[in-house]
């Protein structure tokens, strides 16, 4: 069921890029605009749900390695300095609440910066 929650988020993300990218071979799928507006702006909650619901599933390892790796990707914070106005705040209040954190802005991106910002993104984790 996890591997099902995860499949789901994988086709959700190639229905939000076809209008960019396209599916098959470049080619474009006669989509209706209102399906992937619908699917870009409710996507975050699905996305969630999917994350939480595969970590609660598959736990991550508790070796030594694994935990520090973990903890270092937890509290790095990106953000897109084209991102929608809650995001600041969001990071902000997230920022508060772990004081350690790292929290880094890709210039021009915006919400979806690991796929439209892949390098930039990189680079920082």
């Amino acid at each position: 069921s996890a591997l099902v929650s995860v499949a789901i988020m994988l086709i959700w993300v190639l229905l939000m890029e076809t209008p960019r990218r396209g599916l098959f071979f470049g080619k474009k799928p006669p989509f209706s605009k209102s399906i992937i507006r619908a699917a870009k702006k409710y996507h975050g909650y699905y996305f969630s749900w999917a994350i939480i619901y595969t970590f609660w599933y598959h736990p991550t390892e508790a070796t030594w390695g694994h935990l520090m790796g973990f903890s270092y990707i937890f509290v790095l914070l990106l953000q897109g300095s084209a991102s929608s106005a809650p995001m600041p705040a969001v990071i902000s209040s997230l920022q508060s609440r772990l004081p350690y954190c790292l929290v880094k802005t890709l210039e021009g991106a915006g919400h979806m910066a690991p796929i439209t910002h892949a390098k930039a993104t990189a680079a920082h984790i």
